[in-house]
């Protein structure tokens, strides 16, 4: 059993690298990174704070921060006090988001289905199905939180 976990393990990171050498790829481009993608994702269709987008991606405050200062000098996102609330800042997009949108591969509905390409319907089922179990297995180990 202990082989079998480092192994999954050992898979995990490796798919996880092999993915985002893949987006970076795709971004590079653009003069986009990973990390910014991620916090556009969470701004998409609503504003947010630092915070939220922050445990949203899990990447810490100041990281995130650092990345909105970089898209607010993109002129992709803007911070926006609350109105009821000074202490609090909202990310907004900008329209520049949705006009380079089609542009970001990562960003379309489809993107994952076009990684998955060259799969048979029944080896992503398989693949499914085996996330499936052990999302909620490790669910269970957590005591079912969200």
């Amino acid at each position: 059993m202990k082989e079998k976990a480092a192994e999954i393990r050992q898979l995990f990171r490796r798919i996880n690298k092999l993915f985002e050498k893949i987006v970076a790829r795709d971004l590079a481009e653009l003069g986009i990174t990973v990390p910014q993608i991620l916090v556009m994702k969470q701004i998409y269709h609503e504003p947010r704070t630092i915070g939220q987008i922050s445990e949203a991606v899990h990447l810490s405050y100041s990281t995130v921060s650092g990345i909105i200062d970089r898209l607010e000098r993109q002129g992709l996102v803007e911070r926006q006090r609350d109105e009821t609330d000074r202490r609090v800042i909202w990310i907004h997009n900008t329209g520049r988001v949705e006009q380079i949108r089609s542009q970001i591969p990562a960003l379309r509905d489809e993107y994952f289905a076009d990684l998955l390409k060259g799969l048979t319907e029944a080896e992503v089922d398989t693949v499914v199905r085996a996330l499936q179990l052990l999302y909620k297995h490790l669910e269970e180990k957590d005591g079912g939180t969200k």
